[in-house]
Order: C-alpha cells, then structure tokens, then sequence
C-alpha cells in the first residue's frame, strides 16, 4: 500500500489526518513510535462508499404513461411509491428519503424532458414508507432524492404527473328509423321507463327502435387533462 511521511525514516509526526479518495475496501496500518523505540501498531479497515442512492417511483392502482411522450396521469386513488437502494461497489445502506410536491404550468407535464426545467418550492418532506395521494386536478411536480449513512446525497430526480378528476362524458346517437316513446306501455324495466322525458334529474331517453336502427355510442374526456383512451 501507500507509504505517508517525510519526516525520518518516511514517518510522519502525529497529529495528521488521512483521507481516502478512492472507492474501496481499505486497510489502515498505523504504527507509534516513541524516540526510545517503543512502538505501537492498529490495523483498521475502513469501506470507502463514494456512490451515492439511487430512488425509483412508482404508482400502485389507476394510471396511464405514454409510452411516445412520457406523459403520466393518475387520479385520486392512485399510490405514490418511493423506494431507494445504494448501489455496489461499497453500500452503506439508505438513510433518509426526501419528497416534495408542487403544482406547476400544464407544459411541464407534456414530457418528463420539459419537467426538468421546472422549479419546486415549499418544504421538503421525509419519506415514511407510506403511499402518496394526488387530490388537486392539475399538472404535479414530483421530486425526491435519497441519502446514504455516510452522507453521500443522490441529485433531485424530478417527474411531472397530470392529476385527472374528471369523468369522461357519455354520447349515444340513435338513427334512423325510430319515433320518440313516452314509456308508458312497458312491460319491463317499469322503474326505469317512468323518468322517459320526464324532465327530473333522472331523465332518461326512450326510443322505439327496429333491429336495423344503427346506435352509435361514444364518450370525449373533457379538459383541464384529458387522458382519452377511452373504452
């Protein structure tokens, strides 16, 4: 191994400090010597960790990614999941995981290239193990980043995420032929056909139809952040 000292006999005269540049296991010889020749040895081994964690998120339940621009939504129900490893060569272990939370511009979430020029503000949280939740329909900014045992700090990782709470909406198109029923000659579904055009909240259509009268269903997911992809 390496030798330090420049004094006699390359020794050098205590107190002096010793540091470690490289990543590794390191075996530390130290040996005291008194001007009478008396002599004392330690032998230490110190792992030198220079790698900082590394923190993955995830979500858990109702969801969307694009696969094309790496834009995300989830909804009120969906769970925010952190988890943080360190890394091999030399791991001491995670410490802290660090999160925060800022609603920002709608662009930001269009890729996660755009999200990284995007500034969070507030206060950090510290990560307890439990899920996260989205309440406020907007465009999210997710940041987090890990701390390892001996203090390495891994760079902020920044993911933006649209928060959808609207409901798509449903539309049907009934052709031709067909003539308007007032349901009153029903012989099934009594609870329903009694609200045809009735005008209440629970209004529903009736339709005489034929099996050649072609009904068209279909749905739109209206803004702030439509995801589409509707079925």
């Amino acid at each position: 191994g390496d030798k330090l000292g420049n004094g006699p006999q390359g020794l050098v005269p205590p107190p002096f400090s010793i540091k470690f540049p490289e990543e590794s296991t390191h075996l530390l010889t130290i040996i005291c010597r008194d001007a009478l020749g008396n002599t004392a040895e330690d032998r230490e081994i110190f792992v030198v960790d220079k790698t900082p964690p590394v923190t993955n998120k995830s979500y858990k339940g109702t969801h969307f990614i694009n696969e094309e621009t790496g834009e995300e939504w989830i909804n009120n129900n969906t769970q925010i999941w952190l988890s943080a490893f360190d890394p091999e060569p030399h791991p001491s272990g995670v410490n802290q995981t660090w999160y925060r939370n800022t609603l920002v511009d709608e662009r930001f979430c269009q890729n996660q290239e755009i999200c990284q020029s995007a500034e969070g503000n507030g206060l950090w949280e510290l990560w307890n193990g439990a899920p996260k939740y989205k309440n406020q329909e907007s465009c999210h900014l997710i940041e987090f980043y890990s701390v390892d045992n001996v203090n390495k700090t891994e760079k902020v990782n920044k993911q933006c995420a649209y928060v959808d709470l609207t409901a798509p909406l449903p539309n049907k198109t009934v052709g031709e032929p067909k003539t308007i029923w007032n349901g009153n000659d029903s012989t099934f579904y009594k609870d329903e056909t009694k609200h045809c055009w009735d005008e209440t909240g629970n209004e529903i259509e009736c339709w005489k139809v034929t099996t050649l009268t072609p009904i068209i269903l279909d749905c739109s997911d209206p803004q702030p952040h439509p995801v589409n992809h509707e079925t």
